[in-house]
């Protein structure tokens, strides 16, 4: 067990049913996402990322915004394994 400071700020929505096609990752450092700004992803990977935490900071998002290992990211939509491999750098 670790111990994690707690943040003051919590983002998220509450919906009824099991979210679909929405995934939580950290940004694997050498994973194809570490160091590729978000427009790469999204034309070549098919995946849609928002919102991106980094260092406990909301990251303002754009197209040149580039990814960092230990970015935490939200995913939505693309195929779960081809976003598995993207942002960790693993097959599943």
């Amino acid at each position: 067990m670790r111990t994690t400071p707690l943040q003051p700020w919590a983002v998220g929505i509450r919906v009824q049913g099991e979210p679909v096609g929405l995934r939580h990752y950290t940004v694997a450092s050498g994973a194809p996402a570490d160091g590729r700004p978000l427009f790469e992803l999204s034309r070549d990977e098919g995946v849609w990322v928002s919102p991106v935490s980094r260092d406990g900071e909301q990251v303002r998002l754009g197209r040149a915004t580039v990814l960092r290992a230990g970015d935490e990211v939200l995913v939505v939509g693309g195929e779960q394994p081809a976003a598995e491999r993207v942002f960790t750098g693993r097959d599943e």
